[in-house]
């Protein structure tokens, strides 16, 4: 049976028009996979919270979205560690 784990592989800053400032954190899956060497982790899905745990939604490189209680929020990263 394969193993999964989600590690947080990075952070960044975004801002929303009106000045807020988000920290963003990347997370990835990583699912063990037998090979005929043994086991390798393979890379799989990402997922994006803000610091206080919030989803957001990847727009593309530099636009996102929070997803808070009252809606969508646009923000925008010029972060170079921003994916």
């Amino acid at each position: 049976m394969s193993r999964k784990e989600t590690r947080h592989v990075g952070t960044f800053s975004a801002v929303a028009k009106d000045g807020t400032e988000f920290e963003i954190s990347e997370f990835q899956t990583f699912i063990e996979c037998k090979t005929f060497d043994g086991t390798e982790w393979v890379a799989g899905m990402k997922q994006l919270r803000t610091s206080d745990g919030e989803s957001v939604n990847r727009i593309e490189k530099g636009k996102y979205e929070v997803l808070q209680v009252f809606g969508l929020i646009a923000v925008t990263s010029d972060d170079p560690n921003a994916f």
